[in-house]
């Protein structure tokens, strides 16, 4: 979860560095933030998954939180570069 939380805070403060006109990312670069510690918070996850149902559940929380981060980029592709205006496009 933590792992998750650091990609979504990053992927987060840098829309809001755009806004502010203190930073202009393409949407590679927005992606690529977010996605490496997504990816690693997803192996991680998938590395605690234990036989008991509860070890599942907790486990679970994380993969959903990791996995809809790495789906942002995949999902909202256009969104992002709407949302970054003339300096998104690549």
């Amino acid at each position: 979860m933590i792992l998750a939380t650091v990609g979504w805070g990053l992927l987060w403060t840098s829309l809001l560095a755009h806004k502010l006109g203190w930073w202009h990312p393409s949407a590679l670069a927005l992606q690529w933030v977010a996605s490496v510690p997504a990816a690693l918070g997803a192996l991680y996850a998938l590395a605690t998954v234990r036989a008991r149902r509860t070890w599942v559940l907790v486990a679970a929380v994380a993969l959903f939180a990791n996995i809809s981060l790495l789906l942002v980029p995949v999902l909202f592709t256009e969104e992002l570069r709407w949302l970054l205006g003339p300096h998104g496009t690549p």
